[in-house]
């Protein structure tokens, strides 16, 4: 056969893209599995009843023999009697296991993401994609049967689809399949399902835009051929969860014209390319309030990143745009707090002004680029004020100051709760009760304050399950409670 290379190499591409279009049936076929179970495991049980109760007729009987005189060995029957109850009592035990097992099912069912929005979130992009990739590899299959192109005219536009799909395709399957084994295993503690809660508020400025959260290496740097948004390893806690916003807001640098204007006052400083991650994160400030600068200066942001301008870390003027926009956020605020924001902006500051000296960051240079980052703030913030509704409102930030006294000691059951609380109050409160702490060491115990408020404010207001926290394999140690 000619061209058995090429031939060979067309059919694998079409096979891994094939792979790809059928991830919806992969992961309905896992589920039909846990159904199965599921259901088995309900048989078994219900067995287990009817045994026991046929046990508990013999053992009647046995005393209906044992209470007539004369009509049994008193030794044989006690021997009966003794035999029954140790049988009895193992169906118990069996019972009691069956019942378990149910209720582990149970939770590992419930961190389970909802079908529709699975389908919804794949076929966005990544499917669609995958299939308009396979429709153009038929078409190179066909004319290299057909002759109508030369051997090197498909090799040379199979190089550039399989490119294609290496960069935009195969990664975003590879991470799918392995973050939502993560989600449903609950190894990240139930993270990405609450996630799901701030990604829904983010939409308000994409209405067409439907997002699922997984856990993963890290955050995406571009909107990607999924509507995924990652939570990035380590942090698969309540303190990371307003980052991923930050991946939502490449989104809206991507459907706006926001980014047009914002590019327009960069390039004099040199700034441009960057111009996608500034508004990404003037969004994620705009609809997450002070808790996303935190989350970025405690666990992003690194005065000595590799990225620099003009000599600058690229993360050292990230926090200036961050910084700028909560500033007109607090400015801007329609409250009876003047400048609400004031206090924490001043604190982030100077922890930032601190790692900035200790790697002698040149704020001489810095310093001529605040103009530009200023206008970008500006262009940002004016745009999302007069085209959506997503902005985390100031005039709650008074009312959940009122809840610290409450998170620091762990009463969130004081905490007086008027059913208008988002996850936003809750990340925003914890954050605001962290910037607070003396000892660091008490982090884990204000996060899992700020859980049992989240979990409370489901179960009392919306009358919503809670999502199962991570639960480690058996016969290890849990190590996530240290987790900060």
């Amino acid at each position: 056969m000619e061209n058995v290379v090429l031939a060979t190499r067309l059919q694998v591409f079409r096979d891994n893209l094939e792979a790809v279009n059928s991830v919806l049936e992969t992961v309905r076929a896992h589920r039909a599995r846990l159904d199965a179970l599921t259901e088995r495991q309900s048989e078994v049980r219900i067995q287990l009843g009817e045994t026991r109760g046929a046990l508990r007729t013999v053992v009647d009987l046995a005393d209906a023999i044992e209470a007539a005189p004369g009509r049994a060995n008193e030794e044989a029957l006690e021997s009966l009697q003794s035999a029954l109850e140790e049988v009895e009592d193992a169906f118990k035990s069996s019972f009691k296991g069956a019942k378990g097992i149910g209720e582990e099912l149970a939770d590992l069912r419930q961190a389970e993401v909802d079908e529709d929005k699975l389908v919804e979130a794949l076929e966005t992009r990544l499917i669609n994609r995958a299939a308009v990739l396979k429709t153009d590899l038929n078409g190179l299959t066909e004319s290299l049967a057909a002759g109508t192109q030369t051997p090197n005219q498909i090799w040379q536009e199979l190089t550039v689809k399989f490119e294609e799909a290496q960069q935009e395709v195969f990664p975003e399957y590879v991470d799918f399949l392995g973050g939502l084994a993560l989600r449903e295993s609950g190894f990240d503690g139930g993270m990405s399902h609450i996630a799901d809660e701030l990604m829904e508020r983010c939409s308000r400025v994409a209405a067409d835009w439907a997002s699922l959260t997984i856990p993963a290496r890290d955050e995406a740097r571009g909107v990607t051929a999924t509507a995924m948004i990652r939570l990035g390893f380590p942090e698969w806690t309540i303190w990371s969860l307003p980052l991923a916003a930050h991946e939502f807001g490449y989104l809206v640098a991507a459907i706006t014209e926001v980014q047009e204007q914002v590019h327009k006052v960069l390039e004099p400083a040199g700034l441009e390319d960057h111009t996608e991650t500034f508004i990404a994160d003037a969004f994620a400030t705009y609809a997450m309030g002070p808790a996303y600068v935190a989350a970025q200066v405690f666990f992003r942001f690194n005065p000595l990143s590799a990225n620099v301008v003009s000599g600058i870390s690229i993360d050292a003027l990230r926090f200036e745009v961050v910084l700028r926009m909560l500033d007109k956020m607090s400015a801007g605020a329609r409250t009876d707090m003047k400048q609400p924001y004031q206090w924490t902006i001043n604190q982030l500051r100077k922890g930032w002004a601190d790692a900035l000296e200790d790697t002698q960051e040149p704020e001489a240079e810095l310093e001529s680029l605040r103009q530009a980052i200023d206008r970008c703030a500006t262009h940002v913030y004016s745009y999302l004020a007069n085209n959506s509704s997503v902005a985390y409102d100031p005039g709650r930030w008074e009312r959940i100051l009122g809840w610290s006294g409450c998170l620091q000691s762990g009463a969130v059951a004081d905490i007086e709760l008027d059913c208008k609380e988002e996850l936003r109050d809750v990340l925003n409160a914890a954050w605001w009760c962290r910037l607070h702490l003396d000892d660091p060491s008490q982090a884990p115990h204000l996060k899992e304050a700020a859980r049992d408020l989240w979990d409370r404010i489901l179960t009392e207001c919306r009358k919503e399950k809670t999502v199962p926290r991570n639960r480690p394999p058996r016969g290890r140690r849990d190590r996530s409670k240290g987790a900060i």
